[in-house]
């Protein structure tokens, strides 16, 4: 679990620094220095928020859904990945304004952008790993005797 919190906030460092630079430029050295931080603090806030999602989750019936393969996982990552890097091109997107310059242009939507990058870092933070979700009907007791059937 440890592992997963990990990649997840890492991922989410990354994914914040890249769309930074993406969408608001590079100014150089400061930048060097401030994107990691913040991005590491965001991609630490949204993981938390996940965490509570996911505890949320596993009390209803969609939880043991999440929980029973990882290919809903898998399914939230592409498809969050495929909304933040192709979003803008299918169209959900806003105008915005330029502070510097003043001028309007269009990117992809906020709802867009923070939807996806919150469902990507669930997907791996919460990734279902094989035998760990839940006992299984012969698994061994922590006594180590098997249950009777």
């Amino acid at each position: 679990m440890r592992r997963l919190l990990l990649a997840a906030w890492v991922l989410g460092a990354g994914v914040y620094v890249a769309a930074a630079i993406v969408w608001g430029g590079y100014d150089g050295f400061p930048d060097m220095a401030v994107l990691p931080a913040c991005g590491a603090v965001a991609s630490a806030a949204v993981v938390g928020l996940g965490l509570l999602a996911g505890r949320l989750l596993r009390l209803t019936p969609l939880g043991r859904l999440w929980r029973s393969s990882p290919a809903w996982a898998a399914v939230t990552v592409v498809g969050s990945a495929a909304l933040l890097g192709f979003g803008s091109a299918a169209g959900l997107t806003s105008e915005f304004t330029h502070p510097d310059t003043g001028e309007t242009f269009r990117a992809l939507h906020p709802l867009a952008a923070l939807g996806g990058y919150a469902f990507l870092l669930f997907a791996v933070a919460h990734w279902p790993l094989g035998g760990r979700a839940g006992a299984q009907p012969d698994a061994v007791s922590p006594a180590g005797a098997t249950r009777p059937r």
